[in-house]
């Protein structure tokens, strides 16, 4: 592997039910690099394959044929990998939000000085409220109810995140107010990131992007790169968000997105360009 690549796949295949009447081939001949630290995003629409791409990366199935490689530091009161199910309620289980977001931690053996701290961390972090600690996560919000199971990987400290469509279902202000929270986590932390989504709102986040149609990845390169191919995006049925054709035809962004990480901060430029107030006001 490269210097500083942290995730390498050489012409992966996926087959499931193989050599049977289910047999269904859902990627074909995949090769992906990702370096260590950066914020990833895996594009595609619905049946693309990117969800079974991110279980390769994340351990929970192999590949058919191709070799994949990932290299991990195991770091003292870490994890390898966190992975965030489509939705959390598939990975949350316990009575209490705090039990929920504990349980990993005491499976490491940490002592509960430390579990207490990492809850109180991570819960400042994501702007949980303290209240929620005795509810059941069964009783929150969409938005916060990810937030939890965010949470429960996060204490972990993985050295890879995985999100699987992280903003889905969620409204237009907690996708983006989510989106938010995840930019400052990576700020923070600066663990490798792998982003699988359909939402192009997201698309600003990332370092660089894979796009994958009909189990084969067409396109690995910038953000800019992928937004500057109308064709490729007319072929997968993708659009350029709207707010980035305003903050190019405006002269906001002349250069790209290389000058900004999320889609408030476009629109706070926006804002100020044309006299308004900002996203965040």
């Amino acid at each position: 592997m490269a210097q500083n690549e942290i995730i390498r796949m050489d012409a992966v295949d996926f087959i499931y039910s193989p050599r049977s009447p289910f047999e269904n081939r859902v990627l074909n001949q995949c090769c992906l690099s990702v370096t260590e630290g950066e914020i990833h995003g895996i594009l595609g629409g619905t049946g693309a394959g990117k969800t079974t791409l991110a279980q390769l990366i994340g351990g929970l199935l192999k590949p058919t044929a191709g070799t994949m490689t990932v290299s991990l530091s195991h770091r003292p009161g870490g994890i390898g990998i966190g992975y965030v199910f489509q939705y959390p309620e598939h990975q949350l289980f316990a009575e209490t939000v705090y039990e929920d977001i504990s349980y990993g931690m005491k499976e490491m053996g940490l002592s509960a000085d430390e579990i207490r701290q990492r809850v109180e961390w991570v819960c400042s972090f994501l702007e949980l409220k303290s209240s929620y600690m005795t509810r059941s996560p069964f009783s929150l919000s969409g938005g916060e109810t990810r937030k939890v199971a965010l949470a429960g990987v996060l204490v972990l400290k993985p050295e890879i995140l995985i999100l699987d469509e992280p903003t889905v279902g969620l409204d237009p202000r907690s996708r983006s107010d989510f989106a938010a929270h995840l930019l400052n986590i990576h700020r923070e932390e600066r663990f490798t990131m792998i982003i699988v989504t359909h939402d192009l709102d997201l698309v600003s986040l990332f370092s660089r992007v894979s796009l994958i149609n009909e189990g084969r990845l067409v396109f690995t390169g910038t953000p800019d790169g992928l937004f500057r191919d109308s064709d490729l995006l007319h072929l997968v049925h993708l659009k350029r968000p709207l707010y980035l054709d305003i903050a190019h035809l405006t002269g906001v962004l002349p250069s790209g997105l290389s000058q900004v990480r999320d889609k408030r901060a476009v629109l706070d430029l926006l804002a100020s360009k044309l006299g308004g107030r900002g996203a965040g006001a």
